[in-house]
């Protein structure tokens, strides 16, 4: 496994944000890996976007180029990152979409910011599915739950919102953290309840987290409930699917499978990793799976060999 830390200085003084009597300030947030040679790597209170090269038996890298982020004045926060060919497009953990270039694997190009609201409603987490942009948001302020959906066939850029009554009626209770989609079009959504107790920035925290199963029209099909947790980022393989969670025994990614027959969620497990784990993806064809840690500020890549290899453990 190749570790990769980036240890940057904050903009300004930081409060750490807590599951129970665990604290964690919110470093290297995202990853995304391009090919077995070449990857990208968010932190968020440093703003920066890292485009890095690592060799095959991923003993090494070097930074190759980075870039820091701002967007609506002298905002920061490089949150999470899905790619579609060159194009990385960033959720900032506030009202704004940043689309940046990769050019000829080498360098990084900022392109435009788009604002997705007026009302301080703020985005987590992100996904492509058959050319469109989902955006899912972890706080909605004066507005109804919603999921931001862009047709990235468009030469401009037209937001539209998707609203269910299920939506509408647990605004203020959901905290969607993350979305992906499967290969016969049904929807996970990773989803927080507030416990109604503490804030995340009171020592004690803690935080209810649910896996949403949906049909392709955002029908329930069902729900896992995954108890006092803190979950952070989705990323489905197949019917298989991986999140990042901190829970009472640190830090895990839990990995399950969808039952298509059913429409069930089934066979959660657990492995225990760096702590706080936030981002995390899979490259199939690299044969290669990293995640990012808070505690650690670092990125971690493995191969997927070497992960389903790990001791897991059922819920």
């Amino acid at each position: 496994m190749l570790t990769i830390p980036l240890f940057e200085k904050p903009e300004s003084s930081l409060k750490p944000l807590y599951f129970k009597n665990q604290s964690r300030l919110t470093s290297v947030t995202d990853i995304n890996i391009i090919s077995r040679d070449l990857i990208v790597v968010l932190h968020r209170y440093a703003g920066m976007v890292y485009l890095i090269n690592i060799n095959s038996d991923l003993t090494n890298y070097k930074i190759i180029d980075k870039i820091k982020i701002k967007y609506g004045g002298n905002q920061f926060q490089t949150e999470a990152l899905t790619r579609k060919d060159d194009r990385l497009y960033i959720i900032t953990f506030t009202e704004y979409l940043v689309i940046v270039d990769i050019i000829d694997n080498k360098h990084l190009k900022f392109v435009t910011e788009v604002k997705l609201n007026n009302h301080g409603c703020y985005y987590h987490g992100l996904e492509i599915n058959n050319n469109n942009l989902y955006i899912v948001p972890s706080i909605v302020s004066g507005d109804n739950m919603h999921i931001v959906k862009i047709n990235l066939n468009q030469s401009d850029i037209q937001i539209q919102k998707i609203v269910t009554d299920e939506f509408k009626k647990n605004t203020g209770k959901y905290r969607i953290k993350d979305i992906s989609f499967l290969p016969d079009g049904k929807i996970l959504l990773i989803i927080m309840i507030n416990n109604g107790k503490t804030r995340m920035s009171d020592f004690s925290h803690a935080d209810m987290g649910f896996i949403h199963l949906y049909t392709s029209d955002y029908g329930l099909l069902d729900t896992y409930q995954l108890g006092e947790v803190h979950a952070d980022a989705l990323i489905t393989n197949g019917n298989d699917f991986y999140l990042t969670v901190t829970d009472p025994g640190g830090g895990f990614i839990y990995k399950g499978f969808i039952n298509n027959e059913k429409n069930t969620i089934e066979n959660i497990k657990k492995t225990q990793i760096a702590g706080f784990p936030h981002g995390i993806y899979i490259n199939q064809e690299c044969n290669l799976l990293g995640f990012t840690s808070y505690s650690t500020d670092s990125a971690y890549l493995m191969n997927l060999d070497e992960f389903n290899n790990m001791r897991f453990q059922n819920l």
